[in-house]
């Protein structure tokens, strides 16, 4: 009796294993953000930038023109170009608090040449549980700093 009740106690355990194993503690990065753009213009978005990054990009006056030196800081800083509707999702998260910077960028065409141009910088803090996965939407306009809305 004693080793039919270990067989089973046994059995039990390598069905449970796995279940067990998917809980998991730690830290896996699987939590994900979608940003979503709903300002109306494209929006350059960046995730969890330094301080320096940070404030580099917060402090870009509106209508500055995205040239050569500009769109060279959104790529070094891993902005992601957001057509107005669409979306991003940054997957690979870990657990915590997320920093989500966007800034809306416009084109202006006169006699044929079309200039883009910086708007104000705004961020929003996103709290992310493990496995979680979040939306940020953004709404604004290139005068005034876009503003995100966090669902679920």
């Amino acid at each position: 009796m004693k080793n039919a009740f270990l067989a089973l106690l046994a059995a039990a355990a390598l069905i449970l294993a796995p279940a067990m194993a998917q809980a998991g503690g730690g830290t896996k990065a699987n939590a994900s953000i979608t940003v979503v753009n709903n300002t109306g213009s494209r929006l350059v978005v960046f995730l969890d930038q330094s301080q320096a990054n940070q404030t580099t990009i917060l402090t870009l006056p509106a209508g500055t023109t995205v040239d050569a030196n500009v769109q060279g800081n959104f790529n070094t800083f891993g902005g992601r170009t957001v057509d107005a509707g669409g979306s991003t999702t940054f997957n690979g998260l870990q657990a915590g608090n997320h920093t989500v910077t966007a800034e809306v960028i416009t084109d202006t065409t006169t006699g044929g040449v079309t200039t883009t141009t910086s708007g104000l910088a705004g961020n929003t803090t996103v709290h992310l549980n493990k496995g979680q996965h979040r939306t940020v939407t953004f709404t604004g306009t290139a005068a005034a700093a876009p503003s995100g809305n966090i669902t679920p």
